[in-house]
C-alpha cells in the first residue's frame, strides 16, 4: 500500500476511534458491580440499540443518540466522503460506525486484504500499550472484511472493518473490560449492506501492493 493510501487509511479509521476514546469509560471509572444482561433484556436502561437513521446505504443499531458528522477529505486522486457516528450507552459503552469512500480508481490499486489489514493497523496505532488478543477473517454478504479485539491502556476495543466496492466501514466498541459490552455482538450483526455497489477489481490476497500512488 502507498504510503498516501495508508495515511488515508489511519485519518479515517482515526476519526471514528478518536470519538469513540472520547467517551468511553476509562478503567479506573469501573464499577464492582457487573449486570449479566439477557436477549430478553434488550430494551433495559442502559442496553437498547435502535434502528440508526441514515441514507447512506447501509442498517445498522446502536444506542439511541448518534448525530452524524460528515467531512471531505481532498487529495490528488480526488475527493475522499467520511461520514460518521458514535453513542455511548448508560454502562459507558461506546458505539461507531465510519463510513470512508475513496476514489474507486485508488482503493484498486491495494487488494482487500492489506486494505483491511492497514485500517486494523491505524487503530492499534492509536491505542497505548496494544495488544491484539484475537483476530479473524469475516465477510458480509459476499464482502471482505476482518474483525479483532485489542487490550490497551485505554480500555478494550472490538474492532470490525468491511471493504465494500470503494467504501471502508469501521466499527468500533469501546469499553472497560471490567464492565464488558454484552451488546457487541448485536452491534456487529445488525450491520447490512443497502444496494452495495459490485466489487472493484483489484490485486489479488498476496499481490505487492501499488508504490506510486
Amino acid at each position: 500500500m502507498s504510503t498516501l493510501l495508508r495515511s488515508l487509511v489511519a485519518l479515517l479509521v482515526v476519526a471514528g476511534l478518536g470519538v469513540a476514546c472520547a467517551t468511553a469509560q476509562k478503567p479506573s471509572e469501573a464499577t464492582s458491580t457487573i449486570e449479566v444482561i439477557s436477549e430478553a433484556d434488550a430494551g433495559a436502561p442502559g442496553s437498547p440499540l435502535v434502528p440508526l437513521a441514515t441514507a447512506q446505504g447501509f442498517a445498522l443499531m446502536m444506542p439511541p443518540g448518534a448525530e452524524p458528522r460528515s467531512q471531505t477529505v481532498k487529495i490528488p486522486a480526488g475527493d475522499v466522503q467520511v461520514s460518521s457516528w458514535s453513542a455511548t450507552d448508560e454502562s459507558g459503552v461506546n458505539y461507531s460506525v465510519t463510513t470512508a469512500d475513496y476514489p474507486p480508481a485508488l482503493v484498486s490499486k491495494s487488494s482487500a486484504d492489506v486494505f483491511l489489514s492497514e485500517a486494523r493497523q491505524s487503530v492499534l496505532q492509536q491505542l497505548p500499550n496494544a495488544k491484539v488478543v484475537s483476530e479473524e477473517t469475516v465477510a458480509l454478504q459476499g464482502y471482505p472484511g476482518t474483525t479483532y479485539v485489542v487490550q490497551s491502556d485505554r480500555g478494550e476495543v472490538r474492532g470490525r472493518h468491511y471493504l465494500v466496492g470503494n467504501r471502508l466501514y469501521t466499527m468500533l466498541v469501546v469499553y472497560n473490560p471490567a464492565i464488558g459490552a454484552p451488546h457487541a455482538g448485536a452491534f456487529f450483526d445488525s450491520l447490512q449492506f443497502i444496494n452495495p455497489p459490485p466489487p472493484i477489481a483489484r490485486p489479488p490476497a498476496g499481490a505487492p501492493a501499488d508504490a506510486g500512488t
